[in-house]
């Protein structure tokens, strides 16, 4: 947007090369290209702990895609205990109500998920879901998508008409909160997904968007 324009334009020359190489590494890993894209990620990432410090919002999005990204390789225990830590650099630089903290805590459950199986993230979620209710409100945009990632968790447990119940009921909350023009209502859309596009769906979503 105009905003986040003006802002990077105030920023060093290679700030500005550590963001593109941040949104091309997120471009490759979608792509499928992840040794390229986990490259990319440190680069950005060694510029971006030089210009704004290991706890800033910037590095560790970045950390967190990073991180994400060699989950998606298959290193999912390296990269849950990666996830863990990054979750708790967030709580402590951002607080427990920060876009990236909350994508942090979902990616690192995204990762148990991985590599535990998916019933082992639910405890993680719902205590997010709770927070998540308490610090900014059920229908916000953040706690809905908390909300929905629970849902995925709990699903291969639930029948499927319950599941399909809870989606739609999710969906229609979603609609009064995104509108309809919003690409997670898509993803509601298409139900659940025995693959982990799911978790990768959130972390693109609230991990991936820097500011700067």
């Amino acid at each position: 947007d105009l905003v986040t324009g003006v802002q990077t334009c105030a920023l060093p020359i290679s700030a500005l090369l550590a963001e593109a190489k941040h949104h091309l590494a997120v471009v490759s890993a979608q792509a499928g290209k992840l040794t390229e894209a986990i490259e990319l990620a440190e680069a950005a990432l060694a510029v971006r702990q030089q210009e704004f410090g290991s706890s800033s919002e910037q590095t560790l999005r970045t950390m967190m895609n990073l991180a994400w990204f060699t989950a998606l390789s298959g290193e999912h225990t390296s990269a849950e205990r990666q996830l863990r830590d990054i979750c708790e650099k967030a709580e402590q630089a951002l607080g427990n109500s920060h876009p990236i903290y909350i994508a942090s805590v979902v990616a690192w459950s995204a990762a148990t998920a991985l590599a535990h199986g998916r019933s082992a993230a639910i405890p993680r979620l719902e205590e997010l879901r709770r927070d998540a209710i308490s610090t900014i409100g059920q229908e916000s945009p953040i706690a809905l998508i908390v909300e929905y990632n629970l849902l995925v968790a709990q699903a291969q447990s639930m029948t499927l008409a319950d599941a399909e119940a809870a989606l739609e009921g999710l969906r229609q909350r979603a609609l009064l909160t995104f509108g309809n023009c919003h690409p997670f209502l898509d993803q509601l859309e298409e139900g659940f997904e025995q693959s982990t596009d799911d978790w990768e769906f959130f972390v693109q979503l609230m991990g991936n968007r820097s500011s700067q």
